[in-house]
C-alpha cells in the first residue's frame, strides 16, 4: 500500500461499521449498474500458515497470521474462480527462501444470488491457470476531486481527494478498456517516517468507481467507511481477466469485494 503523509479536515461518516482484527474498522456498500455483479466475501476462517523455519523472514506473516502489509493474493482459473494467499521469498542469513503458500483454497461460486466460498481440492487448485494481476497507474494530471483526462474522456471520483496522486489512485486493466479511480475524504494523519498503518488520527470514507474507458460509463460504484486504517488499503485491489475486479477489505486478507462486468 503507497502511503503519503496526509492530514485533512473531518468529514462525517454514515455507516454500519464491522471491527476487524488490528482494529481497523472497513465497511463495503456496492452499487453496481447494469451488467455489472458485485458481492462480498469472507473466507470460512483465517487462512492456514504451513509449518516453517520462524527464523525465516517471510513478508506479509506476522505471527502466524497472513498480513497485506506484504503478503500476496492469488488468482487461478478452472471451472471456476479461485483464490489463495502466499507470503513471497523472505531472507534467512542473507539467502533468499522460497515462497510460503497457505494450504487452503477456495473457489468464488453465487449461490443464492450472492458470492460466497467454498473449499478446493489440492488437484483442482493445480489444474487452475494462474491469472495475472493488473493494477497499473493512468499517468495523468487532476486536481484533487476533479474529473481525470485519460484516452479522449475524462473520468469523475466520488472522494474529494486522490491518495498522493491519480497515478497512484488509479488502476486500469490489462487490456486498458476498464478502469479503477480510488478516492476518499475525511482525516488521516501519518506519522514520520511513514508507517504502515501507524497513524493518530485515520478516519474517513473510500471510493473505488469503476469505469468502461472506451465509453467513460460508470460500471459501478465501491465505498464504505474507514478507521484506524489509511483509504489506502483501496490501492491492494486489481483487475483480472473477464473483466472482474478484486478489492480486499482486511488485513487479515480474508474478506474481498468481487465484481464482475458481464
Amino acid at each position: 500500500m503507497r502511503s503519503p503523509a496526509i492530514s485533512y479536515g473531518i468529514i462525517p461518516l454514515v455507516a454500519v461499521c464491522a471491527l476487524l482484527p488490528g482494529a481497523e474498522r472497513i465497511t463495503v456498500e456496492l452499487q453496481p449498474g447494469e451488467g455489472v455483479t458485485c458481492g462480498e466475501v469472507t473466507t470460512p476462517r483465517p487462512w492456514t500458515v504451513p509449518p516453517h523455519n520462524p527464523a525465516y523472514l517471510y513478508p506479509g506473516l506476522e505471527g502466524n497470521t497472513f498480513q497485506w502489509s506484504g503478503a500476496h493474493v492469488e488468482i487461478r482459473q478452472s471451472s471456476q474462480l479461485q483464490i489463495s494467499v502466499f507470503a513471497p521469498p523472505g531472507l534467512y542469513q542473507g539467502k533468499s527462501t522460497t515462497r510460503l503458500d497457505s494450504t487452503d483454497r477456495y473457489a468464488i461460486i453465487r449461490q443464492n444470488g450472492k458470492f460466497t466460498m467454498i473449499p478446493v481440492t489440492e488437484v483442482e487448485w493445480q489444474i487452475g491457470l494462474v491469472l495475472p494481476q493488473s493494477k497499473a497507474g493512468v499517468d495523468g494530471k487532476a486536481e484533487n476531486g476533479k474529473p481525470l483526462p485519460y484516452s479522449g474522456r475524462t473520468f469523475a471520483p466520488s472522494g474529494r481527494y486522490w491518495w498522493g496522486s491519480p497515478f497512484n489512485s488509479t488502476l486500469l486493466s490489462a487490456d486498458k478498456a476498464h478502469l479503477a479511480l480510488i478516492s476518499w475524504d475525511g482525516t488521516v494523519n501519518l506519522p514520520e517516517p511513514v508507517g504502515a498503518f501507524q497513524s493518530t488520527r485515520m478516519k474517513g470514507r473510500y471510493f473505488l468507481d469503476l469505469y468502461h474507458v472506451p465509453t467513460g460509463r460508470r460500471l459501478a460504484l465501491i465505498r464504505g467507511s474507514f478507521r484506524n486504517v489509511a483509504p489506502g488499503f483501496a490501492t491492494d485491489s486489481f483487475w483480472i481477466e473477464g473483466p472482474r475486479f478484486i478489492l480486499p477489505v482486511s488485513s487479515d486478507m480474508r474478506r474481498y469485494v468481487l465484481c464482475e462486468v458481464r
